[in-house]
């Protein structure tokens, strides 16, 4: 029945897309040729992988047992195979799940981090090969680690032979992308796009003098963006996708969700087709490898980003995945103001997301913190002006009086198109600073700091995730562009993991360590969490305190409470929060096993976090 479900989306939403095209029912014909012959070529312990998550552990990605470790695999380890002999240390701290960015063959020079794709079925040659890949994915699978890649599929890299055939004036590969031979129709699009990197690469499109043509771009010009109204670029990514998933990926990050469909007079971003487009990879993925999870990275306004995930009732089902990238900037903006106020209101009103997804919750990846998700295109009473944006950055910056960070703010050089900040978590929250100050205090509260961001995406609904380094407190590079002056600057943040045997000081490494092992014992006490499970729902609560961000997740008799101090202040919840929110019961601290009577009121120190179990 499932399978016939899955057909008869795929089925009809293509027929949707594409039926109009002369020879549609031959091509439909041969998409699903394309999963029975992908089925037949899967391994044995894919296919019983998927018995078991099709059966016994359909929830397997909702679990509160579930952590998320992204990382570089050179920066972390060498390559492929240095990856493999660091697994016990990725189960130490808890991981069970592993993004590996850049995994694919990028282009050569420059290639926006490994997202200027040149091969889909070829490695990353810095890392290893196909058959390193799938050998580490496989030993990956045997110690509970769920792998993760990136599928960068609205782009591609100019370098890619699809892209070079159209170069060299092929029409079939041509229609891949979008060719314009001057520049009034980009002209008419560029009206109501939006400017993704205004500094180093302004605009939507570019003109290439090789093919006396203007070629849409919308990231670098070494980038060209998929021609999804042509059923071929379907076929050809699902081929990919397909057979990468047959390598023993369990989870594709899908690079820059939002952009796939392309319709003028729109900002291009959001459109239905899109939506359609992802309920399509997603019924197809389900048919061929039903292990497998698709994640959505849709890095946009706060109230479009569960709908990466599906309609509310299921009936629709996109990603089991999504970044909530609204949370992670609202956490940033109110370290910074001290004040919960807009996250809370930002929050409460985003649409709830379906049973059977989840988020994941981040405080910082390879990209920049991306401000924006904090305006909202209604004009609702949460939502941040531009000068309350731009405070943000200057606060990263460094620049406010009294700022404990150290950021750099990213392609913001327009006033009117706004991006957002670079910087590693333990620089931005302070630690950085506070070590150069050498004061004993600062770096308390910094370490304070930090642990009260984890401690809430732990706990707030979904898989949390940390970017490498972030365990150790690793601060900003700042020799990411000594061989490189137009590096990008996002590798300010992308340090590499110190070798073992690098020297540093006793301070720094006990540091180090307790921030690791405050995160183990985070995860720890989380898988312990029944309440913690990614379908019990996330309720926003009023503390009665602007500096106090509270929240609880119900489900039957119990409950588990998160409140925060986002202040550097004592801060006193009145004791009309426990009789407003049925909170008066007995409550257990999950780190300290202490007793808890809200009724009575509760005075949080600063940068306080407490877990609360009923």
């Amino acid at each position: 029945m499932k399978n016939k479900k899955n057909k008869d989306v795929i089925s009809s939403i293509l027929r949707d897309l594409y039926g109009h095209l002369p020879g549609f029912d031959l091509w439909l014909a041969k998409i699903f040729e394309i999963i029975n012959v992908s089925v037949n070529q899967r391994p044995q312990y894919l296919l019983d992988l998927d018995n078991i998550r099709e059966t016994t552990d359909r929830d397997w990605y909702l679990k509160p047992d579930m952590m998320a470790y992204m990382c570089y695999a050179d920066r972390f380890a060498g390559d492929f195979k240095g990856v493999e002999k660091k697994i016990p240390y990725l189960k130490k701290l808890g991981v069970t799940y592993l993004h590996l960015l850049s995994a694919l063959k990028p282009r050569a020079g420059h290639n926006d981090g490994g997202f200027a794709v040149a091969d889909y079925y070829a490695t990353n040659p810095k890392y290893g090969s196909m058959d390193d890949l799938e050998n580490l994915t496989g030993t990956l699978k045997k110690n509970g680690i769920s792998p993760c890649i990136d599928f960068v599929f609205n782009h591609t890299a100019m370098d890619h032979v699809w892209a070079q055939k159209a170069i060299a004036g092929d029409p079939y590969y041509k229609d891949f992308y979008y060719f314009f031979d001057d520049e009034t129709v980009p002209q008419e699009y560029e009206n109501s796009l939006n400017e993704v990197l205004p500094e180093t690469s302004p605009g939507n499109f570019t003109y290439f003098e090789e093919t006396k043509s203007w070629v849409w771009t919308t990231f670098y010009y070494y980038q060209w963006d998929l021609n999804y109204k042509n059923p071929n670029v379907f076929t050809e990514m699902l081929k990919a996708m397909l057979s990468l998933a047959n390598k023993g990926i369990q989870v594709f990050r899908l690079d820059a969700t939002a952009y796939l469909w392309k319709k003028k007079g729109t900002n291009c971003l959001n459109l239905p087709e899109t939506h359609k487009l992802l309920q399509v990879f997603r019924a197809a993925i389900s048919l061929a490898a039903p292990a497998v999870c698709l994640k959505a990275e849709a890095i946009v306004g706060a109230r479009y980003i569960s709908k990466y995930l599906g309609d509310r009732e299921g009936k629709k089902p996109e990603c089991q995945l999504s970044y909530h990238n609204a949370l992670m900037a609202a956490l940033w903006d109110s370290l910074a103001t001290g004040n919960v106020l807009r996250m809370s209101g930002m929050l409460k009103s985003l649409p709830p997301k379906p049973l059977g997804t989840s988020w994941i919750t981040y405080l910082r990846c390879h990209d920049d913190i991306g401000w924006g998700a904090l305006t909202d295109d209604r004009k609702a009473s949460w939502a941040a002006s531009r000068e309350d944006l731009h405070k943000l950055n200057d606060f990263y910056e460094g620049k406010t009086e009294g700022s404990f960070a150290r950021g750099q703010a990213f392609q913001v050089s327009c006033k009117d198109v706004f991006h957002g900040t670079n910087g590693t978590l333990a620089s931005l929250a302070g630690l950085e600073k506070a070590m150069d100050s050498g004061n004993d205090a600062d770096i308390n509260t910094a370490i304070l700091r930090i642990m009260m961001l984890y401690k809430i995406i732990f706990s707030f609904g979904g898989i949390p995730l940390l970017f490498m380094g972030e365990e150790i407190g690793l601060f900003n590079d700042y020799a990411y562009n000594k061989l490189d002056p137009v590096a990008d600057a996002r590798w300010l943040h992308r340090p590499a993991l110190p070798d073992k045997n690098q020297k540093e000081g006793i301070k720094l490494r006990n540091i180090r360590r307790k921030i690791f092992y405050g995160i183990q014992k985070m995860t720890q006490l989380r898988k312990k969490q029944p309440l913690l499970h990614a379908d019990v729902p996330t309720i926003i609560l009023d503390s009665g305190n602007s500096h106090t961000f509270a929240f609880v997740r119900k489900y039957r008799a119990g409950l588990f409470l998160v409140l925060a101090n986002f202040s550097s202040e004592t801060q006193r919840i009145p004791s009309e929060f426990a009789t407003k929110n049925g909170l008066s019961m007995p409550l257990i601290e999950q780190f300290t096993d202490a007793g808890y009577d809200l009724s009575q009121g509760l005075t949080l120190t600063p940068y306080h976090c407490i877990w609360l179990k009923a």
